[in-house]
């Protein structure tokens, strides 16, 4: 009967240990395939859970980029274009269409560090610990996180603290990532859910750099 048990507990241990091998396999593969892309482009839709509040709203939009730092957010809302956000290695430029203002900081943003994966595996594994957190999708649905069916779920931790990131989970399927989760330092949810994703939008520098609407007013931050 012991060596009976001892055999089962084998067996149980080697299907976990290829189960882990297979996941870590598919995580470095999704990675491999940031490696080196010029552009990203896709449309999304956000929804923000605020967790004191459990307030959800949202919105949509498109987010472009283009390597190795150029990032901008169009965000819609009734398929108005209520804000925008250019980033770029030197500055970023915040623009609320609702408060008719502009900010503009010097460096780039958080928004950045949200994408790594498109910047692929060196700059995840620089800034990040990765684990492969698919065993949990059941508990990440119950604490509000949406997880399709048969998606791969990858968390990503900071290495060095983030003001405004605690930490953000991928969402992968069919080898691409469908979505990103971020979990700020109040445990806010903020879920973005990719579709029309491209790889061979043409994008110039000058697309990443606003002109400041007329009558706005600007603020400067370093």
């Amino acid at each position: 009967m012991k060596n009976i048990f001892q055999l089962v507990l084998a067996v149980l241990l080697l299907t976990l240990s290829l189960s882990v091998s297979a996941a870590d396999a598919d995580i470095a593969k999704l990675f491999d395939k940031y490696k080196g892309i010029k552009t990203f482009s896709t449309d999304f839709n956000r929804v923000f859970t605020a967790k004191m509040t459990k307030k959800v709203t949202k919105d949509a939009g498109l987010i472009n980029y283009l390597a190795p730092e150029f990032i901008s957010v169009v965000t819609q809302e009734k398929k108005n274009v209520v804000e925008e956000t250019y980033i770029t290695p030197k500055q970023t430029s915040f623009i609320d269409h609702k408060k008719k203002s502009v900010l503009i900081k010097t460096g780039a943003s958080g928004m950045g560090d949200y994408l790594v994966f498109l910047r692929g595996p060196d700059a995840i594994n620089k800034s990040f610990t990765v684990k492969n957190s698919s065993s949990s999708i059941a508990k990440a649905n119950k604490a509000g996180i949406t997880v399709e069916k048969g998606a791969l779920l990858i968390k990503l931790t900071p290495k060095e603290p983030m003001a405004d990131l605690r930490y953000m989970f991928l969402i992968a399927k069919n080898s691409e990532v469908i979505g990103l989760v971020i979990v700020d330092q109040l445990k806010n949810l903020n879920q973005f859910f990719f579709t029309n994703i491209s790889y061979k939008k043409k994008l110039t520098k000058e697309q990443f750099m606003p002109k400041t609407p007329k009558g706005y007013e600007v603020s400067h931050f370093q």
